[in-house]
């Protein structure tokens, strides 16, 4: 969705928990690919989303410790 700008795409995956960080087969991720779509909207987006979701895998692997 990112590699084609479409951000209702973009927006509905992210609020469905997908995983912002992953990388795709060439090794970018999704804020790369919004990135060269020019779509700063995208990028930051997938950016903010991706930082909350490494603070709440953090925050488990605290509490597990």
């Amino acid at each position: 969705a990112a590699s084609n700008g479409q951000a209702r795409s973009v927006s509905f995956l992210l609020e469905r928990g997908a995983d912002a960080s992953l990388k795709n087969d060439d090794g970018e991720t999704a804020a790369q690919l919004a990135a060269k779509q020019n779509r700063p909207d995208l990028e930051r987006e997938i950016l903010a989303a991706d930082e909350k979701q490494a603070a709440a895998r953090a925050a488990a692997e605290a509490a597990h410790q």
